[in-house]
């Protein structure tokens, strides 16, 4: 399948296949009289190994949640199902950080005020929680 592949992309417009070596140009090749040959368009065959694989549902929302949905989605220049991929795997991300954390619970006992206290400390550092914009003076 690959070598008939290979043969439509490199030579089936000359009627003989082209070697590796031999240099690609972006001419058509021509005929005997000097005539160019019409280009051939080549679609690969199996192109989901190049191309995102994508499956296809059918849901059905609430009218005000589809409408939250396409307003966010068009907020954060995305498209409604690139945004609902987003926001399941952003779910999921934090599943499995809870569970990471339950787990470690369970091995090394429960967090400590202070450990609590830090962590919160951390994240509104790196979230830029803690960094916000201060408040504007009118005059």
């Amino acid at each position: 399948m690959w070598a008939f592949m290979w043969a439509l992309a490199y030579g089936a417009r000359s009627g003989r296949p082209r070697t590796r070596d031999q240099k690609l140009t972006n001419e058509p090749p021509r005929t005997a009289d000097g005539t160019r040959q019409p280009e051939l368009t080549v679609l690969p065959v199996c192109y989901h190994r190049f191309v995102a694989v994508r499956k296809k549902r059918s849901i059905s929302l609430p009218p005000d949640l589809d409408d939250q949905i396409a307003a966010a989605a068009e907020q954060a220049g995305m498209t409604y199902s690139a945004w609902l991929a987003a926001t399941a795997r952003k779910e999921f991300t934090l599943r499995a950080g809870l569970a990471a954390v339950t787990a470690w619970e369970r091995d090394h006992g429960a967090f400590t005020p202070d450990e609590l206290a830090d962590a919160d400390a951390w994240a509104d550092q790196a979230t830029g929680a803690a960094s916000s914009t201060p408040e504007r003076k009118t005059a």
